[in-house]
């Protein structure tokens, strides 16, 4: 799998935008302001911490392997598909897991807190294994896996948190169910070209089969 980590821009500026935010929130003391509450009250009164919470880190840390994270599997959604809709599963796995630890939230004890963008890279994750346009082997395997992972958690220290992942996942999963497939290609192009276009570009074709390619497209 060829994964171009330095062409992956939009999850370039995701990761800009995380070291930004976390940069200003501790500098600045705001992190209180922009993490989930877990109080619905609170949380609906000042809706902003449903999408600036998946941008905050508290720890360098969380920070660090979230980036880590992030970077390899958005650069692996962007060589299957765009950056805009890796950007779009970012923001709807997110404020799906926010929701998750609201409702969580409404019935827990004690003072929790959500900040980090674990469920939108999980979201992203689910998104690019369950895509209909570009699906990936053994899809079901992983996915259930990772729910699997995910959902243990509920039964833990941190049970919103963990149901905030597992949304992210569901939120991810039916994304990518939903992307509708590409149309099918001209059968008269030969697939061979196409493949090798995706992989290595168009000039990786010798003169033959670009001369191959040029003729098909004209009939």
């Amino acid at each position: 799998m060829n994964l171009k980590l330095l062409s992956a821009y939009a999850t370039w500026i995701l990761i800009l935008l995380n070291i930004l935010v976390f940069m200003a929130a501790n500098i600045g003391g705001a992190a209180d302001m922009l993490a989930l509450s877990g109080s619905p009250a609170v949380d609906m009164a000042e809706p902003w911490r449903i999408v600036s919470y998946m941008f905050l880190h508290t720890y360098p840390v969380h920070l660090f392997c979230n980036i880590v994270a992030l970077l390899f599997i958005g650069a692996l959604y962007e060589s299957r598909l765009s950056g805009l809709s890796m950007t779009a599963v970012y923001i709807l796995a997110g404020i799906a897991g926010g929701l998750a630890f609201i409702a969580a939230g409404s019935v827990a004890q004690g003072d929790i807190r959500l900040s980090g963008c674990s469920a939108s890279i999980l979201g992203i994750g689910a998104c690019v294994l369950c895509n209909r346009r570009r699906p990936m082997s053994h899809w079901r395997f992983i996915l259930f896996a990772a729910l699997a992972i995910a959902a243990t958690g509920v039964a833990g220290p941190n049970p919103a948190g963990s149901l905030a992942h597992v949304a992210g996942i569901i939120a991810g999963a039916l994304a990518g169910r939903l992307h509708k497939p590409q149309p099918a290609a001209d059968s008269s192009i030969n697939p061979t070209l196409l493949n090798k276009i995706e992989q290595s570009g168009f000039s990786s074709l010798s003169a033959s089969e670009r001369a191959d390619l040029f003729m098909n497209n004209r009939r």
